[in-house]
């Protein structure tokens, strides 16, 4: 009875694993980003005028309020927002910094953190919004 139950918890979690391996790979072919998208989706917020806000998630951790914090200097008139982590953003006025899903959202995949990405783009681009801070 034992080896049944085993083979039974076996076969069912290895289709479970199936089954989010097949979500992960729909999802990252639905939502497939590249770190120029995410460069581009910064600048273009960056060189709004208000109204704009600032999202970030719930369960902060250093990307994520370093990210914040420093994109709430650039732009102090835009206030930080903390979202769900599965939230999906995809306005032009919100910046979604270290989340995922949607074309607001910047992750900074190609640097390793959102804050990584945030600064990259910064020294890479026209020093004028520096000047606006």
């Amino acid at each position: 009875m034992k080896a049944v139950e085993s083979d039974r918890i076996q076969i069912l979690s290895s289709s479970i694993g199936i089954i989010l391996q097949r979500g992960m790979e729909e999802e990252q072919t639905i939502d497939k980003k590249t770190s120029q998208d995410e460069k581009n989706t910064l600048m273009a917020w960056l060189n709004r005028d208000d109204p704009m806000l600032i999202a970030t998630h719930q369960q902060v951790d250093a990307d994520a309020a370093f990210s914040a914090a420093l994109l709430h200097l650039l732009k102090p008139n835009a206030p930080v927002v903390f979202v769900r982590a599965d939230s999906t953003i995809s306005q032009a006025e919100v910046i979604a910094v270290d989340l995922m899903n949607g074309t607001s959202a910047v992750k900074g995949l190609g640097v390793g953190s959102a804050f990584g990405l945030v600064v990259s783009t910064l020294k890479g681009s026209d020093s004028c919004i520096l000047q606006g801070a």
